[in-house]
């Protein structure tokens, strides 16, 4: 170090931990900022590459040692909370979300502030050794742990959902592998950038990162970078350029879930709907649509004997294949079921939703099998709405043969940008394709490699037939049978990191 650096390096020592706070600060809210424009609507998708690098700066050179993990409870908190009050923001209005999904995001960046407050004296006392891994599998080992609870919301390889050529390797490593990789690449990053910051200021009397390292990280993620790159075009290249096609339909009346569950309105509401869904259906298949996926909750009580003769009349009439969903409540609470109609008439065995959208009041009483469909287009699958939002329904229906998922879906305002992104997921995972249909605000049709054909997302609601020419999809992905196995192993990782920095303290008061 010259003596002019060394100068500047000791003028900028001087600096209070009011100043560095505030630096510290706005380095989290940063990366708090990039990491929702790499969201949707905005999906900057690149930004999730380097998002969480300010963060770390933050964390683990600006901010005082004391208060380092205020910089990630920041960051995750802030994000978290914008994103998952954006998400619970039912048709325009707060007033569905119960109180703990409010101070989810509060609670988050709590727990965050408390969890890390050892990380940065963990790094400082293994001298960035296993900075980049740490910080890898700890994150996708919490993603593993989220999609237990709530699915793949807010996950970070989400925001990369309209590049197909890019997703790939999913079909082998789930969206965890996906994920796993992001991560490494802000790390890093990250650890370079620390490496420069060392070169050049000194606000703290600790260990500085080592170059060779961080030299080799940064090399071993580019490498990682451009294999997972290469593999996903081969895998990409290799689409057939005219397959065979099945012609869909995703039907969305536009109605309002809230207007035909009301006490008055019920009986007028569900005949609208009915008249809206009847019309849409015959306008599909003028249009040459084969399979026609109607909502879920289409009809509140016992379609195949309530309505058999008229869904019977319309399928004959169409000849149309027609999977749908409709809800049943019972003393012992909410049957919300799927079920398959053949243009012969004949109704399919039944589907229970397996996840139940618990904080909406719903039950789970009538899943625990997963029906698949043989018809003379494929092999078809009707999961429903929130479990496309896991990993497992599309998995075990795909296991079964599942070529197509037809998935009737009832969302809100709140979620139209977000929800059909998972579909692309599940497609790429399973290679099968994916129809949604949902009541008024997102539906869409991708085909096994996470191509959207076609989509409509409206946050204000409104009335939309999709009608898409699709490949069936042929469901023999290696993950089909590997499942969740990264995020397994960076669970296993997150656990083993929660055990070490102890033991190495411990060491350390051995040795001294």
């Amino acid at each position: 170090m010259t003596t002019a650096s060394l100068t500047h390096t000791q003028e900028i020592s001087k600096l209070n931990t009011t100043t560095r706070l505030v630096l510290g600060t706005l380095l989290s809210l940063l990366s708090m900022g990039m990491f929702l424009l790499a969201f949707p609507p905005f999906a900057i998708w690149p930004l999730v590459l380097f998002a969480f690098v300010p963060m770390l700066v933050a964390q683990f050179r600006v901010m005082p040692a004391k208060y380092s993990s205020l910089a990630s409870a920041i960051t995750i908190g802030g994000w978290l909370g914008i994103f998952f009050q954006n998400i619970f923001d039912f048709n325009g209005s707060r007033v569905g979300m119960v109180w703990w999904m409010q101070g989810l995001p509060i609670i988050i960046g709590l727990i965050t502030y408390l969890t890390d407050k050892s990380r940065r004296a963990f790094h400082e006392q293994t001298r960035y050794r296993w900075f980049v891994v740490e910080g890898a599998v700890a994150w996708i080992g919490l993603e593993y742990i989220r999609v237990l609870v709530f699915g793949t919301w807010g996950f970070v390889a989400h925001p990369l959902y309209q590049q197909a050529w890019l997703l790939q390797p999913i079909s082998i490593v789930g969206i965890f592998g996906a994920g796993l990789l992001i991560i490494a690449i802000n790390y890093s990053l990250a650890l370079g950038v620390l490496r420069w910051f060392d070169t050049r200021f000194r606000w703290d009397d600790l260990p500085l990162v080592n170059a060779v390292s961080s030299r080799r990280w940064l090399g071993g993620t580019a490498v990682a970078t451009t294999l997972w790159i290469a593999l996903s075009l081969i895998q990409y290249a290799a689409i057939p350029e005219n397959p065979e096609t099945i012609r869909v339909a995703s039907v969305q009346p536009g109605t309002n879930i809230e207007e035909i569950l009301g006490q008055a309105a019920t009986e007028a509401a569900q005949q609208a709907e009915w008249d809206t869904l009847f019309a849409q259906t015959r306008d599909a298949a003028a249009q040459g649509a084969q399979l026609v996926v109607w909502p879920e909750g289409a009809y509140l009580g016992e379609p195949q004997v309530e309505q058999a003769e008229a869904l019977r009349a319309l399928v004959a009439e169409t000849g149309v294949y027609l999977a749908f969903g409709y809800v049943v409540q019972t003393p012992e609470g909410l049957r919300n079921e799927s079920v398959l109609l053949t243009p012969q008439g004949a109704f399919s065995d039944v589907y229970g939703k397996t996840h139940p959208v618990f904080f909406a009041g719903e039950t789970s009483i009538s899943s625990g099998t997963y029906p698949v469909h043989e018809t003379s287009l494929g092999i078809i699958g009707i999961p429903i709405c929130y479990d496309l939002d896991f990993t497992d329904v599309s998995r075990i229906m795909a296991g079964q043969g599942a070529q197509l998922l037809a998935a009737p879906s009832n969302d809100w305002s709140g979620i139209a940008y977000h929800h059909y992104t998972h579909t692309v997921f599940r497609a790429i995972e399973t290679r099968t394709a994916v129809v949604k249909s949902e009541r008024a605000f997102n539906s869409s049709v991708v085909d096994g490699y996470g191509r959207i054909l076609t989509h409509t997302a409206t946050p204000e609601g409104s009335q939309a037939l999709l009608v898409a020419d699709v490949a069936l999809g042929s469901a023999n992905s290696p993950y089909i049978a590997l499942g969740d196995w990264v995020g397994i192993l960076c669970l296993i990782g997150f656990i083993f990191f929660m055990i070490y920095p102890e033991i190495v303290k411990r060491q350390q008061k051995k040795e001294s």
